[in-house]
């Protein structure tokens, strides 16, 4: 938020920035906003892309925005997301039933390239800012070791799903013939609990032991964006070491 914002009542009458509606930083102002009673009183403001917001937030066009990085002009963190317990998947990897029926494997590797990629995050820490300074464009180091201990915070070990997020992913994103109730844990193949490498055993030896991990996974977890082209590309590249057919 800018400077003189510091309680949550004084952004009523106010106008946040995001990059464009049913995007990330929409949905998360939004549920934001519900939680604390403010959907009505603050003006959502779609402006392009993360570089525009950041930009307009610096010109003061803005009174704040929901974001991981902090900006270049003085700003006040007024609350942090996560403390809200705003249930919200940042961002998901999805298939259809049918797909992982016929293609098991395929999705067991794709699990395998985002644990050890995680892993290798958390197990070379100066590798990790170099990427990080790569995709978010800056050097700063106070800024990139602040963006490190948020990525390792908040990324989970361990492919997971948490029903609450469900029902706030459809909200957002409605799928025709979806519902909340019928796309929860409970209709996962059931072999994911036992047989996928994301189990508690896998999982707990490779970020124990680590791995000399190609590092074209991390990139793709801690990317800014990490739903761009280039980086499913690298998930991609990743997942053919595990065997996954072009």
């Amino acid at each position: 938020m800018q400077p003189e914002i510091t309680r949550a009542e004084q952004l009523k009458g106010q106008t946040l920035g995001i990059t464009r509606f049913n995007s990330t930083a929409h949905t998360v102002s939004a549920l934001i906003l519900r939680k604390l009673g403010l959907t009505q009183s603050v003006t959502l403001r779609p402006l392009g892309g993360n570089p525009e917001v950041q930009a307009a937030f610096e010109q003061k066009q803005i009174a704040g925005m929901v974001t991981s990085v902090r900006p270049r002009s003085p700003a006040n963190s007024l609350m942090n997301a996560a403390d809200l317990e705003v249930p919200y998947a940042m961002n998901v990897i999805a298939m259809t039933r049918e797909f992982l029926q016929k293609n098991y494997q395929t999705a067991e590797r794709v699990l395998r390239a985002y644990i050890e990629g995680v892993a290798a995050m958390n197990h070379d820490r100066e590798t990790a800012l170099k990427i990080l300074a790569k995709y978010l464009k800056r050097n700063d180091p106070a800024f990139l070791d602040e963006m490190y201990k948020i990525a390792v915070q908040f990324t989970d070990h361990n492919p997971r799903i948490d029903p609450r997020t469900v029902v706030t992913v459809l909200e957002f994103e409605p799928v025709k013939g979806a519902d909340a109730e019928s796309l929860t844990p409970k209709a996962i193949d059931n072999r994911c609990a036992s047989k996928s490498p994301s189990s508690k055993a896998y999982t707990t030896r490779i970020h124990d032991e680590g791995i000399e991990s190609e590092w074209r996974v991390m990139e793709y977890w801690i990317s800014e964006s990490p739903l761009h082209q280039h980086s499913i590309a690298l998930i991609y590249e990743r997942s053919i070491r595990f065997g996954v057919s072009r």
